[in-house]
């Protein structure tokens, strides 16, 4: 193959595939001033959030976490143990987890949101995936999740694998 052609179609691959994906880490005795590996990572969900892109994935090891708001789409958040990351809004009325389209979320619990703004515990926009989620211990007039777009109505396009949803209301 002649230079210049070869020399173009290096750089039509680059163009293609700017990049791999990386892998963000979070742990409770993470700290937020490192660089998100696995042997430092970071401490909270929202450090994590604001480092990933797309395509990339965020590894949790289990703990409680506050809420999150992941601004970059078609991020993966995963907890390393089944129902081990547990979001606690400790009584608020924000969403526990909110942001940008394509997002999805496996294996969470999510717990502690009161409130009477039905903004749900979640609110799911365009084309979030969940995957063996629990939704526990909410309180208000919105428990669960809350559907909207990213211009606030309409249909989400959420969607659920198997057995994603485990919800339970707490009466009183």
């Amino acid at each position: 193959m002649n230079t210049p052609i070869a020399a173009l179609c290096f750089l039509c691959a680059c163009l293609a595939f700017p990049g791999l994906a990386a892998t963000y880490h979070v742990a409770p005795g993470g700290s937020d001033a490192s660089d998100g590996s696995e042997s430092s990572p970071f401490a909270t969900l929202q450090k994590a959030a604001d480092a990933a892109g797309t395509g990339d994935v965020v590894s949790i090891a289990a703990g409680t976490y506050q809420k999150v708001y992941a601004n970059n789409e078609g991020v993966t958040f995963r907890a390393r143990e089944r129902h081990g990351v547990v979001v606690d809004g400790n009584g608020g009325a924000d969403p526990l987890f909110d942001g940008a389209g394509d997002i999805t979320i496996v294996g969470f619990v999510f717990t502690g949101r009161t409130g009477d703004i039905m903004t749900g515990m979640v609110r799911a926009r365009t084309g979030w995936t969940f995957e063996d989620c629990r939704f526990e211990s909410s309180r208000g007039k919105s428990e669960g999740l809350a559907f909207s777009d990213p211009v606030w109505g309409g249909k989400s396009g959420a969607r659920y694998h198997g057995q994603a949803l485990h919800l339970s209301k707490q009466c009183g």
